[in-house]
């Protein structure tokens, strides 16, 4: 049986965790969810999202139980993210959540796309 997830980070196709996480994940659709804002602490490269007014651009794939629970570890649940289930394209899917509120610090990713982000800002 498999589940959804949606990923919005490093998890994405070609950012650093797609290779050995995702490659044989079943890709289905890239897509936006509403009722989030996306952050990343300046220190990280990497983002995380937690609940607000906002749009987070991202992907969906089906995977295993046993791929989603090799995501669960390197998203360190319950510690660092929850899992949470929300409606995406129609169905429930899972969705990584930061656990914590946003640091004073952090930086908004205002366009909640990561991939488009780290192309412009981080990557130069």
């Amino acid at each position: 049986m498999s589940e959804r997830v949606f990923v919005y980070g490093t998890l994405r196709r070609g950012m650093f965790y797609y290779p050995e996480y995702m490659s044989n994940a079943e890709f289905v659709a890239g897509s936006k969810i509403e009722g989030f804002v996306m952050f990343k602490n300046p220190e990280d490269h990497y983002p995380y999202i937690i609940r607000g007014q906002g749009e987070i651009d991202g992907e969906v794939y089906k995977v295993s139980q046993e791929e989603l629970d090799k995501l669960d570890i390197l998203e360190e649940i319950p510690e660092v993210y929850t899992r949470e289930k929300v409606s995406v394209l129609g169905e429930e899917t899972w969705i990584y959540v930061f656990n914590s509120p946003s640091r004073p610090d952090s930086i908004r990713i205002e366009s909640g796309d990561w991939v488009e982000y780290y192309k412009t800002s981080m990557n130069t």
